[in-house]
């Protein structure tokens, strides 16, 4: 089967979440055997301001596969040409932060993903998305049928559990992007009271700046307690997640939370805002999660000096279920029983 797999521009800077999410995708389908093709952009284009790229992305790029013969096309971040194609179409949405929490994106940004978004829904034959609560989100909002929308989930990666250690500082630890959205300013505004009940703790902040950023900056540069690493080395990474006591996450909203999970594998206790997709892991995974009211500063101080005072360790969990082998088999399964179906 001829699979065209377009990326939506994920694959040519640091990868996050969609980036990764992009490459496991690439890589299943070559691993089920098809013919597998992507975009080569070359490094002229990668030099290219975001905003020309992403212009020239959608008045070129984005439609060029419209006009090829693939039998299933996959677009990855949210958006698809305004056309029918001839081939099935996946478009992969995973979030509906900009419909539910607007003032947390730029003006542009939220302007070309609510049109996209829109437009993929009208367009695509199926969907692709990365929860439970997000896909019922998704059927709620745009009252299209459940048969048409497919839980995915992240491939979670084996190189980040490289090791463990008993010795933990007296730090929390936040790994995300630095946007408006992950809540960041609420937290470091609740830190800075913790410190004052118990000064010897730190914060760790991991992740690339985004969308806000200059709040939060201000807000890390005038508490010492807080230092901010900006994107590190998967070394790094490993490290922080080794030795830290705890993990917050103080999200408004998320889509999945591929952080979490890595925190659960490392056994972090963990402190997570009151949110639906939270709530779904905690669940899947029996976890023990310390939930708070992600908008007030007072449920999060509780919930972390509650954590000190208790010693709540977290549980022990099997995450096989985010391996290669079985997501390789939610795929291979997605195609050969709902898109594709094997004749008798």
């Amino acid at each position: 089967m001829k699979i065209f797999i377009d990326d939506g521009l994920s694959l040519i800077k640091k990868k996050t979440g969609i980036g990764n999410f992009s490459q496991y995708i690439i890589d299943i389908y070559k691993n089920l055997g098809h013919d597998v093709f992507t975009w080569k952009f070359s490094k002229y284009f990668c030099k290219l301001p975001v905003i020309i790229q992403r212009l020239v992305y959608l008045i070129l790029f984005n439609k060029l596969a419209f006009t090829r013969k693939y039998d299933l096309i996959i677009y990855i971040n949210f958006v698809m040409p305004p056309f029918r194609h001839k081939a099935k179409v996946i478009v992969t949405i995973f979030d509906l932060a900009v419909f539910y929490f607007p003032e947390t994106f730029p003006f542009i940004y939220r302007c070309y993903f609510l049109w996209g978004i829109k437009n993929s829904i009208k367009y695509s034959n199926y969907f692709f998305t990365d929860s439970d609560s997000v896909k019922k989100e998704i059927i709620d909002y745009f009252r299209i049928k459940e048969s048409k929308i497919y839980v995915v989930y992240y491939l979670i990666r084996n190189e980040i559990f490289l090791k463990k250690s008993e010795y933990k500082n007296k730090q929390f630890l936040f790994v995300g992007v630095m946007e408006k959205r992950k809540n960041i300013s609420l937290l470091c505004k609740t830190f800075k009271k913790y410190i004052d009940l118990y000064p010897e703790y730190k914060l760790v902040l991991i992740g690339k700046p985004g969308y806000g950023f200059k709040e939060i900056s201000y807000l890390i540069y005038n508490c010492p307690n807080i230092s901010y690493l900006n994107y590190v080395t998967k070394e790094k990474l490993i490290e922080e997640y080794t030795k830290s006591c705890a993990f917050i996450f103080p999200s408004l909203y998320e889509g999945f939370g591929i952080p979490v999970i890595e925190a659960m594998k490392y056994e972090l206790p963990i402190i997570a805002s009151d949110i639906p997709t939270n709530r779904e892991l905690n669940n899947r995974h029996n976890g023990n999660f310390i939930f708070f009211d992600p908008n007030n500063e007072e449920s999060l101080l509780s919930a972390m000096i509650n954590l000190k005072n208790k010693s709540i360790k977290q549980k022990s969990v099997d995450l096989s279920f985010y391996n290669m082998d079985n997501l390789t088999i939610i795929h291979k399964k997605i195609l050969n029983e709902n898109i594709f179906p094997l004749k008798p």
